[in-house]
């Protein structure tokens, strides 16, 4: 189920200035910084929210701003589907789909789409190690694999309903009746559980990768 929306990417970066129009192979440099830009507000809000989790704020204070977080979360993971664009840098009737002109491209989209690994774990990380501390370790690993899976739902709504963040408030409702397919088709159910396991993967190997092993510990 496809969705258009007056609040698309599009319609934020959309504007006159020249060097917003520049693309590389018809995708815009604007949505690269757009989504990185998002990305980077995840590990914000995964840090403001931990310090506020710690606090003695009102439980649903609390709450706030981890649905905050919740819903941001999401576009760290999304920029790693961005390797989508690797296989668009070159006609398909090249020889070998293999274009002279536009090779360099390949590298460009991994590098832009890798970007999402270390910023999903960053964004992830603070949460569960605050989950952890706050109540044990079996519940912070709990926490951290309901977190994969709402990212995992949150990517694929991004990537094949085309919602954004700021759906969740403008029309909740159409983003609830579309998020309750992918529990009742066995195609969307099947994406979302292997979106899910690559999330969960992702994260560990990456914690052991990206986070420093002093501070590391639980």
């Amino acid at each position: 189920m496809l969705v258009n929306s007056s609040y698309q990417t599009d319609a934020f970066v959309g504007t006159t200035l020249n060097i917003f129009q520049l693309e590389i192979n018809h995708y815009p440099i604007s949505f690269i910084v757009w989504n990185i830009t998002l990305a980077i507000l995840a590990i914000v809000a995964a840090n403001w929210a931990a310090k506020i989790f710690l606090t003695k704020k009102k439980w649903f204070i609390k709450l706030g701003a981890i649905l905050v977080w919740l819903a941001l979360l999401p576009n760290a993971a999304y920029l790693m589907t961005d390797a989508r664009h690797i296989i668009d840098y070159c006609p398909p009737y090249s020889y070998g789909k293999v274009c002279l002109y536009n090779a360099w491209m390949t590298l460009f989209f991994f590098a832009y789409a890798a970007v999402g690994w270390p910023v999903f774990v960053l964004a992830l990380r603070p949460l569960k190690k605050v989950m952890t501390k706050y109540f044990n370790k079996t519940i912070g690993l709990i926490f951290m694999f309901g977190a994969c899976l709402l990212s995992a739902l949150g990517v694929l709504l991004g990537l094949v309903n085309r919602f954004n963040s700021w759906n969740l408030i403008t029309n909740p409702l159409k983003v609830i009746k579309v998020a309750l397919t992918y529990f009742s088709d066995s195609v969307s159910m099947f994406n979302l559980f292997m979106m899910f396991i690559i999330l969960v993967l992702l994260y560990l190997v990456g914690e052991k990768i990206f986070i420093n092993p002093k501070l590391n510990n639980d």
